[in-house]
């Protein structure tokens, strides 16, 4: 899930350590805090804030995602917050450690959120805030941003986008037309976070929350007995549920940010979208092959199982083929999900399906498709065939 770290992001991390810097204050870290508020700003406008925001590095995304929450429930004084079946699993934890009432909106076996049920539940006036994934880790899907900011015009809530795996997918060239309106719509929700660490080739420990209110940090206000003397530059500690951040993480991000800009069309850009690239020949692969199930990827990662419907034996199928492809040195991870999510098969409802879950992480995977689908085709005319051919004797 994370992508290798930019040559650059790697020496300056390294440069920078030999100082030491604290991002709490200016007096731990004068020039960092400086790139770090310039990182932040090419970021901000990758999302179409350019005036007023407030925004700071974390040390991961939870801690960004759990800022984002608390923040939410000083303000709105409403303890309900609304999530989906494939938010990150660290969600419904962050909210029970706030005190937060998590409910789960319902949806289909492709991911589609009930509309209906959700301008429904609104009407009760209770919900503090909806949270969105830009890019599930589990199936890489965008939800449904633009709807949900169409019914935030209706009724009283906040949305925080979860972007800390996907968010620099908005770079993208080669997006659908529903992603691409998902992702516009971002720039009017409450909150964003994003980890560089992700997909922004930065070394781990760098996640980075984004408030469109600065007012909103009236709530994370706090001082301090013996920081914040200098007044040279913000102390954005003082607005941070964390108090001591790592500046080295801030000079690798400004220096990544320098070398790689993150506008459309560009390096970085073309990059993402290489990956993405990957994703989609994948797809093509098992679009004109009737041996498989799998989920139409919105980014870079591809989720199916051998096998044309989801059955007891898709986790059995999925595991052997994850050993036969890690026997030639293909890595591919495995993503386990209840049933009901991704079976309309009642009998299957309770029951974990484990499928196959494969993440684009460098443009270079782009020409490396061909050898895994020959892999994989591999394995289904042995492996899967001689197996199948057996269940079908028995039967």
């Amino acid at each position: 899930m994370n992508t290798i770290p930019s040559s650059i992001a790697q020496a300056t991390y390294i440069l920078a350590m030999q100082f030491n810097p604290n991002n709490q204050s200016a007096e731990g870290g004068r020039a960092s805090i400086a790139m770090e508020l310039s990182a932040i700003s090419a970021i901000a406008a990758m999302f179409n804030w350019k005036q007023q925001y407030h925004g700071h590095l974390t040390s991961g995304g939870s801690l960004s995602n759990l800022e984002a929450l608390w923040v939410t429930i000083k303000l709105t004084q409403k303890n309900s917050i609304l999530i989906s079946h494939h938010s990150h699993y660290n969600i419904a934890r962050l909210g029970s450690m706030i005190g937060a009432n998590i409910e789960y909106i319902p949806c289909d076996i492709e991911g589609n959120w009930d509309m209906l049920w959700l301008a429904d539940r609104l009407k009760l006036n209770d919900v503090g805030a909806i949270v969105l994934t830009a890019g599930t880790t589990g199936l890489g899907k965008v939800e449904p941003i633009s709807k949900v900011i169409q019914l935030k015009l209706q009724y009283n809530f906040r949305v925080h986008i979860d972007a800390a795996y996907g968010g620099y997918f908005i770079l993208a060239d080669n997006l659908s037309e529903e992603s691409q309106s998902n992702f516009s719509a971002i720039t009017q929700a409450d909150s964003i976070t994003i980890d560089p660490h992700k997909l922004g080739m930065q070394p781990l420990g760098c996640s980075c929350i984004l408030y469109k209110n600065p007012g909103d940090m009236s709530v994370l206000t706090h001082d301090s007995p013996y920081t914040y003397y200098d007044t040279s530059t913000i102390a954005l500690g003082k607005f941070c549920l964390e108090c001591s951040r790592s500046g080295a993480a801030a000079v690798a991000l400004w220096a990544t940010t320098q070398c790689y800009p993150l506008i459309k069309n560009g390096e970085f850009a073309f990059i993402l979208s290489q990956m993405r690239n990957a994703a989609l020949k994948l797809t093509y692969f098992f679009s004109h092959n009737k041996q498989f199930i799998y989920f139409k990827p919105d980014l870079n990662i591809v989720v199916f199982a051998p096998g044309q419907f989801i059955t007891i034996k898709t986790s059995h199928y999925s595991n052997q083929l994850q050993q036969f492809l890690l026997s030639k040195k293909i890595y591919v991870a495995l993503l386990t999900l209840d049933g009901h999510l991704i079976s309309s098969d009642p009998a299957l409802a309770s029951e974990k399906i484990t499928l196959i879950r494969v993440c684009f992480m460098k443009s270079e995977h782009n020409d490396f498709v061909e050898t895994l689908c020959k892999a994989i085709s591999e394995f289904m005319s042995t492996k899967y065939k001689v197996e199948h051919r057996d269940q079908l004797t028995e039967v």
